[in-house]
């Protein structure tokens, strides 16, 4: 066996230790107990495994790859601060390691997918495709249930359910709607234009309205925005890809109007809609908690930089903002450090000479991450968000310097 296939042998061995937290991560999180242990924690310790197998056998770690890992070692270090801040230390610190936890997988899994960001894009479309065909077939036979949202149902007592012991017991339905809106975006990368293609993006979108997440649809429809902004100012659809994206809207809109009364009825759709847009409850709720975050934030200077500690939006007051939850829980300064690791490797692929639907791929995620963190936000979509950002990063050509660096090792080591 040559040194290639050794490479492609462990890649592909690392990859199926981390396919199952892709999967589970695209259902929500499902929450499914397998004697007597959550299904999501068993596929979070294995991909845990592959990555810091795949950190540790990683080799040649060029300048983007060394910054990012530094960027990740402070951000660590803020979360730490915060911790001692905290009131509840213990607590504060298995918040962190959840956090680290999905810090190593996400670093691992962008250095596995370095160079095959095809590879990573068609796993998460695999994977949010799953995850809405479940959601359609869970809202055809079990309807909205008692919560009026459909979501990833477990199987319990000979049957299966949304939220059998609780809110908690089964896939928020935002979050399940944030990947399944993440694989409509990247369906909305591929070139193809087919039926099958259409019919594919059609029951993502059909998945995402399912859940009735406010906040991910309209972070979905503000990122297609985004990326037919970036895509229209590369002309790339002219004459037949117009006609292409015309047939595929209304295709979706049709699918999506079609299911929508089999399943909540045709009488009911305008009452269902109105209550989630209108409901003054979960509004005023909301609008009750930022006004308390603030105050609590203006009041306590040291808090307002360093946070109080991991967890502690949770336990006390919940925004249900990343923004203000971030200040909340690890300060301002960890703030601008997590959207600092959003946004310079988006500016950087966007800028360089890289293809215009990765591009518009890359832009139209760093908004809907943006829009959505505004109502509602999830610690794993982050890091997901992340990944993909990552992956595209290492995956850039080396600019000049770059290659001016590795020109002067190759020749030291001849001279050697």
């Amino acid at each position: 066996m040559t040194g290639a296939q050794g490479r492609d042998v462990s890649s592909v061995a690392m990859l199926a230790l981390l396919a199952p937290f892709f999967l589970w991560s695209f259902l929500g999180g499902h929450k499914q107990v397998v004697l007597g242990i959550n299904s999501d924690h068993i596929a979070t310790g294995i991909a845990l495994l592959g990555a810091v197998a795949i950190v540790l056998s990683a080799r040649n770690y060029g300048r983007r790859e060394l910054g990012i890992g530094s960027a990740i070692v402070v951000l660590v270090g803020l979360y730490l601060v915060s911790v001692f801040r905290s009131p509840d230390i213990f607590t504060a610190l298995a918040r962190m390691a959840e956090h680290l936890v999905y810090l190593v997988i996400t670093y691992a899994a962008a250095l596995l997918f370095k160079g095959r960001t095809h590879a990573l894009l068609k796993l998460m479309l695999i994977c949010a495709l799953v995850s809405a065909v479940v959601i359609v077939i869970a809202a055809i036979f079990l309807g909205l249930g008692s919560w009026e949202r459909v979501t990833i149902p477990v199987y319990v007592d000979g049957g299966f359910a949304y939220f059998p012991y609780g809110y908690e017991s089964s896939s928020d339905p935002n979050v399940l709607s944030y990947y399944v809106y993440l694989g409509a975006l990247v369906m909305l990368h591929r070139k193809n234009a087919s039926l099958r293609w259409n019919l594919g993006f059609a029951v993502l979108c059909a998945g995402g309205i399912l859940t009735l997440s406010r906040s991910g649809f309209l972070g979905f429809v503000v990122a297609v925005a985004a990326f037919a902004n970036v895509i229209f100012s590369y002309r790339l659809l002219e004459g037949n890809a117009r006609i292409k994206l015309q047939t595929l809207l209304f295709s979706a809109c049709a699918i999506v109007a079609v299911l929508a009364i089999s399943v909540i009825g045709l009488d009911d759709i305008g009452r269902v809609v109105y209550e989630r847009i209108n409901h003054q409850a979960s509004n005023q709720d909301r609008i009750m908690r930022l006004i308390a975050v603030r105050e609590m934030i203006l009041t306590d200077v040291p808090g307002l930089l360093f946070g109080s500690g991991i967890g502690y939006s949770r336990a006390t007051i919940d925004p249900h903002m990343f923004y203000l939850s971030t200040i909340l829980d690890v300060g301002l300064a960890t703030l601008v450090l997590n959207l600092g690791l959003i946004l310079w490797p988006a500016f950087v692929v966007a800028s360089h000479k890289h293809a215009p639907r990765d591009k518009a791929l890359v832009v139209s995620i760093v908004v809907f991450f943006l829009v959505i963190a505004l109502f509602y936000w999830h610690v794993r979509v982050y890091y997901f968000v992340l990944l993909v950002l990552f992956c595209f990063y290492f995956s850039l050509e080396p600019d000049n310097h770059e290659e001016d660096l590795d020109a002067a090792s190759r020749l030291t080591g001849s001279e050697r």
